[in-house]
């Protein structure tokens, strides 16, 4: 048995029928449509044809020729568009159900980025790049194959910024450990082992949650599954010199000399996981942060946070060390402070302490303890008192909160 004939759309509204928070308005196309039922295989639609006009986000799209084929498990098409604003020709084979997979080759000579991406000071941000790709796996967990974006540039009216060939490749053979590898002019990166990304969100929040039992609420559900697998690997990353990306993307900092990020995760025997960074030189605006070192380590029990930086000045220093542990739904955290300078000189430390729990409407409370200190400051002796400060839902109050110098209430 089978169907076919004309499926002619006129400025219909799309987003009334998959929901208007997709940023899709009126459409208008014409395609051709074959229907085929056989009695021993798959339904099949074949449809060829063109959105004469299509509105998304306030923009208007037009003249996007399509076609494509759907059959059991496996949809391919080619989507083509040439217009002053987008200009891009993409063919795409997806398969889905026991196997996952997909196949993609595209030329995206110009893509008008507004309606997809806007950051701090764009105007009229352009995307070109080329795109190679074939993934095949069992599900989204063993993925195999190969990525590649190429001859890729942003272009905006105050840069233009050309990041390089950016390569991914997962291998997930039978006989060796599964890996993703990412290679690019700012990034390498690296992970090996068992991950499983179905199921790593629900096993940190499982992780987390005894230690602050009261900020992270596991559901009756999540209590009881165990029904996952467990993720088990290691993972490495180097950062270059970031400061081309930093500036196109207008974030408050970049990377100047290579730093690491390396770990691993352990939630099949040991429930534990652990990060370690070093970041030798960033740059936050003008500010030169230096050998910056990380620590973070966890278990059921708990987590603990070290972290060591230097901020360099024309004249001197300022070294700031923080040390933050979780456990029994609470978070206590240590900062010292050295500073170094023709102006300055100072050091000390501060302990504050939260603690949270739930009210009887299961609404978030918690309290911090801002414990007694004292600091030197330029061979002065400055008092921190204890103070508290409480929060709830309708509510936040303060009390004792002072520093004063020689029984002088400064603050």
């Amino acid at each position: 048995m089978s169907f076919e004939g004309p499926v002619n759309v006129n400025d219909f509204n799309v987003g009334n029928v998959i929901g208007e928070n997709t940023g899709i308005g009126n459409a208008t196309l014409h395609t051709k449509v074959k229907v085929e039922i056989p009695r021993d295989s798959a339904l099949s639609v074949t449809a060829d044809g063109n959105i004469e006009s299509l509105y998304y986000k306030d923009l208007l799209y037009s003249d996007v020729q399509f076609n494509g084929v759907y059959k059991g498990t496996n949809v391919k098409a080619n989507i083509n568009m040439d217009s002053p604003d987008n200009r891009f020709n993409l063919n795409g084979d997806v398969t889905f159900g026991e196997q996952l997979g997909f196949e993609l080759d595209g030329e995206f000579q110009r893509i008008d980025l507004r309606p997809f991406l806007m950051m701090e000071g764009w105007e009229t941000p352009v995307l070109s790049t080329s795109i190679n790709g074939r993934m095949q796996g069992n599900s989204i967990d063993d993925m195999e194959g190969t990525l590649v974006l190429d001859n890729t540039s942003l272009v905006d009216s105050n840069f233009f910024y050309n990041p390089g060939p950016i390569y991914i490749q997962a291998l997930a053979r039978p006989d060796e450990e599964k890996k993703i590898q990412i290679m690019s002019s700012f990034m390498e990166a690296e992970i090996a082992g068992d991950y499983y990304f179905s199921s790593i969100a629900k096993e940190f929040k499982q992780q987390l949650s005894p230690g602050l039992p009261s900020l992270i609420q596991l559901t009756e559900d999540e209590v009881a599954d165990s029904t996952y697998n467990h993720n088990n690997f290691r993972f490495n990353i180097s950062l270059h010199n970031t400061e081309d990306l930093s500036y196109a993307f207008s974030l408050p900092f970049y990377n100047v000399e290579e730093a690491t990020l390396s770990g691993n995760v352990d939630f099949a025997e040991n429930d534990i996981f652990n990060v370690k960074g070093y970041f030798p030189r960033l740059m936050f605006g003008n500010s030169d942060i230096r050998e910056t070192r990380l620590n973070v380590n966890g278990n059921q029990n708990g987590t603990n946070l070290n972290v060591n930086t230097y901020l360099v000045q024309e004249s001197g220093f300022i070294n700031a060390r923080l040390n933050s542990t979780t456990a029994l739904d609470s978070v206590a955290n240590r900062l010292a402070f050295d500073i170094q300078n023709s102006n300055t000189k100072s050091n000390g430390e501060l302990l504050i302490t939260m603690g949270f729990d739930r009210d009887i409407d299961n609404e978030l409370e918690s309290n911090i303890r801002i414990h007694p200190a004292a600091i030197n400051f330029n061979n002065k002796k400055i008092d921190i008192n204890d103070a508290a400060i409480a929060y709830q839902t309708d509510r936040i109050s303060i009390s004792n909160f002072g520093i004063s110098e020689n029984n002088m209430l400064l603050l």
